[in-house]
C-alpha cells in the first residue's frame, strides 16, 4: 500500500574515472549568488514530539487524504522506516548537499536569468520511490529529493530491485540525477520524430548541459555508469558507431531502438555475444560525444543556440567520426 500522495507529486508536475574533452565542448558556467529554501519533511515526521495535527496541517498536500490518520501516526514510530531516513542523512550530509545544490542551481540561473532556483522538500519514502527519488516541478518551482534513492548499492534495503538500477543508487549520484531533472526541463523530448538520431541527441544536448551544470563531476556519475562501464563505452566508441552505420540506423526509425541503446537496463542489446559486456544506453552516450563534438567545433555557438539545433544539422556540423 502506497501512503505518500504520489498523485500530488504529479499534478504538480502538471501544473501545480573520466574521458574528458577539450575545454571547448563545454561552456563554462561560472556560479551566481541564489537563495533557496531546503526543507525535511521526514525530520518532522519522524519527531513524534511534534503533534500529528501540527504535522499534518503544515503537510496536508504531502499526504494521502484516503489513508487514515492512525496510519500515519503508526508509521511516524516505525523502527525500520526511522532507520532508513537516518542512515540516509549519514550518508548524504545536508550540508554537504546545500552546497552542492547551491552550486548547481548558480551555474543554471547564469544559463537562464529565468530560473528560479526551486524550493527543495526533502523527504524519505522508506525506498517506495528510491528508482525515481527526483522529482522537479519547474512551473512551481519545487524539487522532491526521497534520500532513501541513495543508501549506496550494497544497501540491504535495496535487495529488491536489479543490480543495474542499484550501481546509480549511491549518494554520489544525488547530485548528477538533479542536475539530468533539471536540463530535461530545457531540453523536453524528441516528440517530433521518432527517428535515432533524433533519440540520441536529444539525451546528447542534455548531458551536454551536465558538462555546463556540473564541472567537476565524472562523466561516469553525470551519465549514471559506473567507471567500469565509461571504460566500456570510450574504448568501444567506434565499434559501436561502425555498428549503428553497417546496419543503418542513424536515421532509422525503428522502435526497438529507444529501448535497446537508450533506456535503462543492465547492457545495450547488440543481440550479439558481447551484450553481457555491453555497457547500458550507448545510444545516449554516443548522443553525448556528438554533442561535444559539435561544441567543440563551434565555440561562438552559445548553449541556449546549440539546443535549438535540430538534430540532423547537429549530426552533420558536428563532423563525429570517432
Amino acid at each position: 500500500m502506497k501512503f505518500w500522495r504520489f498523485f500530488l507529486i504529479s499534478v504538480l508536475l502538471l501544473g501545480v574515472t573520466s574521458c574528458k574533452k577539450k575545454s571547448n565542448s563545454r561552456r563554462d558556467l561560472a556560479t551566481v549568488p541564489v537563495d533557496f529554501q531546503m526543507t525535511d519533511i521526514s525530520a518532522e515526521m519522524y519527531n513524534t514530539k511534534i503533534p500529528f495535527d501540527r504535522f499534518k496541517n503544515q503537510y496536508r498536500w504531502f499526504l494521502d487524504p484516503d489513508v487514515p490518520d492512525s496510519v500515519y501516526i503508526k508509521k511516524r514510530s516505525d523502527v525500520e522506516e526511522m532507520k532508513i531516513y537516518r542512515e540516509a542523512l549519514q550518508k548524504l550530509d545536508v550540508q554537504n548537499l546545500k552546497a552542492g545544490l547551491t552550486g548547481l542551481f548558480g551555474r543554471v540561473k547564469n544559463f537562464d536569468t529565468h530560473f528560479q532556483p526551486p524550493h527543495v522538500y526533502l523527504f524519505s519514502s522508506a525506498t517506495q520511490m528510491a528508482l525515481e527519488p527526483i522529482l522537479y516541478a519547474a512551473d512551481k518551482d519545487l524539487l522532491f529529493i526521497d534520500l532513501s534513492g541513495f543508501l549506496g548499492e550494497q544497501s540491504k534495503y535495496y535487495d529488491w530491485t536489479e543490480q543495474y538500477f542499484r550501481s546509480s543508487m549511491t549518494p554520489q549520484n544525488l547530485l548528477p540525477k538533479t542536475s539530468y531533472a533539471l536540463a530535461d526541463q530545457f531540453v523536453g523530448q524528441s516528440l517530433g520524430s521518432a527517428k535515432f538520431i533524433d533519440q540520441i541527441v536529444t539525451e546528447g544536448k542534455k548531458m551536454a548541459l551536465q558538462d555546463s551544470f556540473l564541472p567537476d563531476e565524472p562523466d561516469h556519475l553525470k551519465f549514471g555508469y559506473t567507471a567500469k562501464q565509461q571504460e566500456w563505452a570510450v574504448q568501444n566508441e567506434a565499434q559501436v558507431w561502425n555498428f549503428f552505420v553497417e546496419n543503418n540506423l542513424i536515421y532509422s526509425d525503428s522502435p526497438d531502438l529507444y529501448e535497446r541503446f537508450i533506456a535503462p537496463g543492465p547492457f545495450s542489446k547488440f543481440y550479439a555475444p558481447i551484450d553481457n559486456e555491453a555497457a547500458p544506453r550507448i545510444g545516449a552516450w554516443i548522443g553525448w560525444q556528438i554533442c561535444r563534438e559539435y561544441l567543440e567545433k563551434h565555440p561562438d555557438v552559445s548553449l541556449k543556440e546549440f539546443l535549438q539545433t535540430d538534430a540532423s544539422t547537429l549530426f552533420t556540423q558536428s563532423g563525429y567520426r570517432p
